[in-house]
């Protein structure tokens, strides 16, 4: 099928360009008329201007005489004259009582005049209630600006006549247009109807269906014209497809992401929040999503954060602490500038890891290395003391009696006895957590009921010293694979420690049993010795950690027996918890897995 040009269709409808024309005409005629007098105006006050602002200059210093003056000046020229300061006070003023004027540094018109330039603005005057054009001209003396001189004008009249040279040129339009239709309107049903299908189609593709292919025309130009929409739309399907599934994939990793996310636009509004900052903030992504941070957030931290963020171009970072239904929490938070595509700040992003548990080891190793070294200087001074006082002895005409020698000797063998079995156990504390990382067990099966016969054996010389009874009720013969050693072990520090905490005629006792609602064997040693206060109990297995320091050393421990049974179950992939109160006794309870 021959196809015709466009041009060859359209030519007899050439009296539609003269509505074109008219139109084109009638806007450039008011923009030129309005340019026009606007330019006019604009002369016209800069030049009243320059001629009044060396009268006032030397008026400045008698703001009476000078209002005076202004008000005159203006009646007689139909201008508003202002004068004002560089603060942006008002000396005097043609129209208005400058007591209640307002101060004017921060208009638009002088902030140039202020820097020594004119300047001039076509506004609405909210005091006079009508558009105005203002000049601003600096009142200058040796570069220095002392006051400024603003014209002004009701530029009203200017509109009204641009308004009626449309009104003429649209009127003239109207009737050539009303002819000109008549004679275009068969020629321009036949250019339309393609045009009309093309915009039935693109309908579709505005609605999301992109499937659609557009007829082709007769004509070439509107053919070309269909063939690239329907090669756009094929492309931009291509193109929404695979932006859908890279959002989708970003979704997921957000989603999946430990870390919380949160992206702020300029305005702190919430762009996006992933779950897991939705989850530390107990927030809805949904809801929050769109609106402010301050709003939605209410955290003094984060905010305090978030304002110091924006106000700086590198990343920075910072811990903060959220109490969850009194439980603490502390973020780290790290800040980075949000980045389009032309590389321009546009937002912040705001990436927050619970390093709750990181910061709990972070001190438990600072309080570790603060306890090791006081609990080895402790024995180390007494040792170096009564060396130091041998020593001193020996050169000394007054010599120590054997019997005090032998006194210092034994002290210096008790400390060190004490460090002996200080570094003992950190050795063997440092060989089961290694075990632990590992999982490198020794696994046979095990019965419980000789472990604990055995761990009673072990301590009942030191239970009988002071009169403590034992008492062994194995309720459960079940067996657990186990290492008998490091189990039999945990029992021996239990029982140790309730033997050196309990009274005189004390009584402990072990139990074995099996819970089977939760599949675990039970192991509990009670002793109805002094108890302990409930502020101990969450830091009673750390290293070194003792409720009463100084008895603790008198009876001898090293402060790890605890943390070694603590270890010791936790590889074996059990859990172990303390029950007490001051006067009435401790229960260690030891669960393993069956």
């Amino acid at each position: 099928m021959k196809r015709k040009k466009l041009l060859w269709e359209i030519y007899p409808s050439y009296l539609l360009i003269i509505i074109v024309s008219l139109i084109a005409v009638t806007y450039y005629s008011s923009n030129f008329y309005q340019k026009f007098f606007l330019e006019q105006a604009y002369e016209d006050l800069k030049s009243r201007g320059e001629i009044l602002k060396h009268g006032i200059y030397d008026l400045i210093p008698d703001p009476v005489l000078l209002d005076q003056f202004c008000k005159k000046a203006g009646q007689d020229s139909f201008t508003r004259i202002t004068v004002i300061l560089p603060e942006g006070t008002v000396i005097a003023d043609s129209d208005n009582n400058v007591t209640e004027m307002a101060n004017h540094k921060n208009r638009p018109e002088l902030i140039d005049a202020f820097k020594g330039s004119v300047s001039s603005i076509a506004r609405y005057s909210d005091t006079l209630s009508k558009k105005m054009m203002y000049v601003a001209i600096p009142i200058e003396k040796n570069n220095v600006v002392h006051a400024v001189i603003r014209m002004s004008i009701s530029i009203s009249t200017i509109d009204e006549k641009i308004r009626q040279v449309i009104y003429r040129v649209i009127l003239g339009g109207v009737l050539i247009a009303l002819f000109a239709s008549v004679v275009g309107f068969f020629i321009s049903k036949k250019i339309t109807r393609p045009i009309e299908d093309m915009t039935k189609v693109a309908q579709y593709f505005s609605e999301g269906d992109l499937t659609r292919k557009l007829l082709i025309p007769s004509s070439i130009e509107m053919a070309a014209l269909a063939l690239s929409m329907n090669s756009m739309a094929s492309r931009l399907d291509d193109k929404i497809k695979t932006t859908i599934r890279q959002k989708n994939e970003l979704d997921s990793v957000l989603s999946s992401m430990q870390e919380g996310v949160i992206a702020l636009d300029r305005e702190n509004l919430i762009i996006s929040i992933n779950p897991s900052a939705a989850q530390i903030f107990c927030v809805k992504p949904a809801v929050v999503q769109g609106t402010g941070l301050k709003e939605s957030i209410r955290n003094y931290s984060l905010q305090k954060f978030i304002a110091d963020a924006a106000q700086s171009n590198v990343p920075i970072e910072r811990d903060i602490v959220l109490y969850d239904n009194g439980t603490k929490k502390i973020l780290y938070i790290h800040s980075s500038p949000l980045i389009d595509i032309k590389h321009e700040k546009i937002g912040l992003l705001v990436i927050l890891n619970d390093v709750t548990k990181l910061r709990h080891l972070e001190q438990m190793r600072q309080d570790f290395a603060a306890n090791v070294s006081h609990e080895l200087k402790t024995p180390l001074t007494s040792i170096k003391g009564y060396v130091e006082t041998l020593i001193s002895h020996k050169h000394s005409e007054q010599e120590l009696t054997t019997e005090e020698r032998n006194q210092f000797y034994s002290v210096i063998e008790r400390n060190v006895n004490r460090l002996s079995a200080i570094i003992e156990d950190l050795l063997h504390l440092s060989q089961i957590e290694q075990i632990e990382g590992r999982r490198q067990l020794t696994m046979i099966e095990t019965d419980l009921s000789d472990a604990i016969t055995n761990s009673i054996q072990t301590c009942k010389e030191k239970a009988a010293d002071k009169n403590i009874s034992i008492e062994a009720r194995l309720r459960s013969k079940k067996k657990i694979n186990a290492d008998p050693q490091l189990i039999e072990q945990a029992i021996v520090n239990l029982i140790d420690n309730a033997v050196k905490y309990s009274h005189e005629a004390g009584h402990i006792t072990i139990e074995s049993d099996i819970d089977s609602f939760e599949s675990e064997v039970v192991i509990k040693v009670s002793d109805n010795g002094p108890g302990i206060g409930k502020e101990h109990l969450n830091r009673l297995f750390e290293r070194f950690y003792r409720v009463d320091k100084g008895r603790s050393r008198k009876e001898g421990g090293t402060g790890l027996g605890l943390a070694i049974v603590k270890h010791i179950v936790m590889a074996h992939n059990g859990r172990i918890d303390v029950e007490s109160q001051p006067g009435k006794g401790s229960c260690f309870l030891i669960r393993l897995p069956v």
